[in-house]
């Protein structure tokens, strides 16, 4: 088994995707949802979990807080199934993080809690967060959300050529 934890903001979408969106009347509302997937990020996911049939998904983003597993699933054939969770949302005493800790802790966590931490895992989010599994943590710009460029990385990171 390997994992992917998945962010969604500047991942599956992006602000070249929204402004799309935008552009052409498809955004119904301010917040970001589901109709702003970006079709090529969505596609290089599909990729991804095709090649690597044994990959389990996590939701990582703060989508996991207003959204179902099965909507997530919705996004794209490949994910029907395979999310297996969503991180979870840990609180700090300290003011100035906003209360929350960083998301690289709660991906820490859900690891440490479901006894994977030895389990091969990429993170893959726009946020750079991610000390406590930073080693594991693929950087997505945020402006063109997941690329082809990715797929190469998490396939050589898992021992794929592609």
């Amino acid at each position: 088994m390997r994992l992917l934890f998945l962010d969604m903001d500047g991942v599956m979408n992006s602000r070249q995707s929204l402004r799309r969106s935008w552009d052409t009347g498809g955004r119904t509302c301010i917040v970001p949802g589901f109709d702003d997937i970006c079709p090529i990020a969505k596609s290089n996911l599909d990729w991804v979990l095709e090649m690597f049939q044994d990959c389990k998904v996590v939701i990582s983003s703060t989508w996991r807080l207003h959204h179902k597993i099965k909507e997530f699933e919705a996004v794209c054939p490949q994910m029907k199934g395979r999310v297996i969770g969503k991180t979870p949302r840990l609180k700090s005493n300290r003011l100035d993080d906003y209360g929350y800790v960083p998301r690289g802790h709660e991906i820490h966590k859900w690891l440490l809690d479901n006894d994977c931490f030895d389990v091969p895992f990429i993170v893959l989010d726009d946020d750079s967060d991610m000390d406590k599994v930073k080693d594991n943590f693929i950087w997505i710009d945020s402006d063109l959300g997941l690329t082809f460029k990715h797929v190469v990385e998490i396939g050589k990171r898992w021992g794929v050529e592609i």
